[in-house]
């Protein structure tokens, strides 16, 4: 394989794409990978500056009268530095400038190598984002991540209007550079009404097989109804916490146990995302595998969040104007792809009906435990659940709760912390608040009942199957020997000990009779706050399961 650096031409075709029209090389050696890229870039005008201070106000200038951003690129070292005080201007201007510093390998910092410093996040308090990336590209995933970094950070500077650094670490040889194995990546920024108007206009025909997705996202009543207007043109995939039922649930379930020539109907030409992250794996890799030709993530503040690897457009739009402007459209042209439609909804309806019949088959476990307690969960409350299995098994279940709110600690997935949100939830919202944990998220956390501020209607059903019940469910632990040892950690707990500490009536079940029994007092709105633990065995939810997914996948 020839030797050279592969993906810097593409820094400064990206840089093109999103209006860069000058850059201001300052001369230097680790930047000659940056300096040779753009200065074979037809469409970028390069001016060679050597005092870096002076480039970088000279760059001001240019980005100022021309209103467009202006590339900075230099050496290694303090040459860095000498950029601070037009970019502490920039900042303060809201002057786009887009810094490119070349560094040396991390492993010479401070090794008295020369010309090498602590470059990353230098100019912390004047940009308004710093990136950090290598320059040596090798494997197409790395090539991605520099792509998307690139297009993350022009649209960072021309979504705020501001400086931001990318700082690149370049490995010698230096001054030969080839073409990278696939083209560079272009994500749009869309922002103003004419460009939202115009790109909906292209992007959504009559013919076009399109899906929208909502990630995890707070509940909002104006923005539901809208989505509930486009659910009658395209699939709206919804899952428990992205708090609207679309038209297509289970997901999950569908990618996971569809035929191959079933799922081939359902890929998508343009994939339409908002909010934070969804659950489903299964959904999430389908979609990086079959990638669509076109992918709009809708966030207000410009974020360039590539999660299924195809980014092509930013809106940095409200949701509610986006959906407002692209039902005005579908309903002009009063005609959608009917049969992708179909296929969808098909592909639910069979996979919901034998969802529901598998689980009213199946034995006491932690599978039927959710679906007891979310088809009977009162109508308009808060639910809280906890990571781990809890929200891939509410996931599942979604469909039982009548206008719930459902909220997950989703922003690390961590087990911490979940009863003591739901607590602060429960204050803060003065609503009903439930909780659906695991025993392991449960006793994690359980100082959250330790304070006087616990209200009384607040409800905690514990799901006690004695430890980490996932890790027999996924591939990998599942097949070691140390299973039960290291990654379950069993334990013998009970929350009956925390509630008589702090003063919550406790209920107990180990079969669905006794939950029968308990329900009516459990959910009473009378005294204190109360906890329902329910006990499963883990070999068995571990059969159960294996018993359901094997079963779902035999008739779907």
């Amino acid at each position: 394989m020839k030797e050279g650096k592969i993906g810097i031409y593409d820094i400064a075709e990206i840089c093109r794409f999103h209006g860069v029209k000058t850059a201001i090389l300052c001369p230097g050696s680790r930047c000659a990978p940056l300096t040779l890229a753009f200065s074979r870039t037809a469409g970028i005008e390069c001016l060679s500056i050597v005092d870096e201070r002076s480039a970088a106000f000279i760059a001001l200038g240019i980005a100022e009268s021309s209103k467009s951003p202006v590339v900075l690129v230099c050496t290694s070292g303090s040459a860095v530095l000498n950029f601070g005080p037009a970019l502490a201007e920039a900042f303060y201007r809201h002057i786009p400038l887009i810094v490119l510093t070349a560094d040396r390998p991390q492993r010479l910092v401070g090794q008295h190598d020369g010309q090498t410093m602590n470059q990353p996040n230098v100019f912390a308090n004047f940009i308004k984002e710093s990136f950090n990336i290598v320059g040596d590209i090798s494997t197409d995933n790395e090539l991605a991540y520099l792509h998307r970094t690139i297009n993350a950070a022009l649209i960072k500077s021309k979504s705020t209007l501001g400086p931001v650094h990318v700082n690149i670490s370049f490995e010698e040889p230096l001054y030969t550079l080839i073409e990278s194995t696939s083209p560079a990546r272009f994500i749009s920024y869309i922002g103003n009404k004419p460009d939202l108007k115009n790109s909906i206009e292209e992007s959504f025909s009559a013919e076009i097989k399109c899906i929208i997705l909502p990630g995890s996202r707070k509940y909002d009543e104006q923005e539901n109804a809208l989505l509930f207007q486009l659910s009658k043109y395209i699939p709206v995939i919804s899952e428990s916490i992205s708090n609207f039922s679309g038209n297509v649930s289970n997901a999950n379930e569908i990618i996971r146990f569809l035929s191959d020539d079933k799922k081939e109907k359902l890929v998508p030409d343009v994939l339409v995302t908002f909010g934070e992250g969804i659950i489903s794996k299964s959904l999430k890799n389908f979609i990086r595998t079959h990638k669509p030709k076109r992918h709009i993530h809708i966030d207000v503040h410009a974020e360039v969040i590539d999660t299924y690897q195809c980014l092509t457009d930013v809106y940095a739009v409200t949701l509610e104007k986006f959906c407002t402007e692209l039902l005005s459209h579908l309903t002009r042209i009063t005609k959608t792809n009917e049969a992708y439609m179909s296929s969808w909804k098909s592909a639910f309806h069979k996979t919901a009906d034998r969802v529901e019949r598998l689980i009213q088959q199946a034995e006491f476990g932690d599978l039927k435990v959710m679906d007891y307690v979310t088809r009977r969960i009162p109508k308009g409350v808060i639910v809280h659940v906890a990571n781990s299995m809890p929200v891939r098994y509410l996931n599942i279940c979604s469909d039982n709760l009548l206008n719930a709110e459902v909220y997950c600690n989703r922003g690390t997935s961590g087990i911490d912390g979940s009863i003591s949100t739901a607590v602060g939830n429960a204050i803060g919202s003065g609503k009903q608040v439930w909780v659906i944990s695991g025993d392991l998220s449960f006793q994690y956390d359980g100082n959250a009942l330790w304070n006087g501020f616990v209200p009384k209607d607040l409800r905690i059903v514990v799901i006690n199957n004695s430890g980490g019940g996932i890790f027999r469910l996924i591939d990998g632990p599942s097949s070691v020997p140390e299973l039960g040892e290291r990654f379950e950690t069993q334990t013998q707990s009970s929350a009956q000990y925390k509630a008589a500490q702090h003063g919550l009536d406790y209920f107990a079940c180990t079969h669905e009779q006794q939950m029968d029994q308990v329900w009516s007092d459990f959910t009473d709105i009378s005294g204190s706050a109360k906890i329902l633990e329910i006990f499963t065995d883990p070999a068995a939810n571990e059969t159960i399961f294996k018993t359901f997914q094997k079963q779902l996948s035999n008739t779907i």
